[in-house]
């Protein structure tokens, strides 16, 4: 009986790893035909997106209709922002000195 159950739970967790690197397209409302390479990509902007703001319903927002709400297209122009804003900050003084030079230089 141990045995089956050990055998039982191993299945269980080589499914669930085997798994990983590919997602169920109606979790997300998308066509079953979808490149599972777009959907990959898709799934991880929303998620750097949460990271980013924070906030756990990003996540949800951001996947929702498959990706074609303006939550998504918000989040990969935050994302892209983000990137820009880190290319001409000034870091070479104190971190106060620095936050007010980049908000100054984002807002003229």
């Amino acid at each position: 009986m141990l045995k089956l159950i050990c055998i039982a739970f191993l299945v269980t967790v080589l499914t669930l790893v085997a798994g990983q690197d590919s997602l169920d397209p109606a979790e997300y409302a998308c066509a079953s035909d979808i490149n599972q390479e777009e959907l990959l990509k898709k799934n991880d902007i929303c998620s750097q997106c949460e990271k980013l703001h924070e906030e756990g319903i990003v996540f949800s927002l951001c996947k929702t209709n498959c990706f074609s709400t303006e939550y998504f297209e918000h989040c990969v122009k935050d994302l892209e922002e983000a990137k820009n804003e880190g290319k001409d900050a000034v870091t070479s003084h104190d971190s106060s000195t620095n936050g007010l030079i980049n908000f100054i230089k984002k807002y003229n």
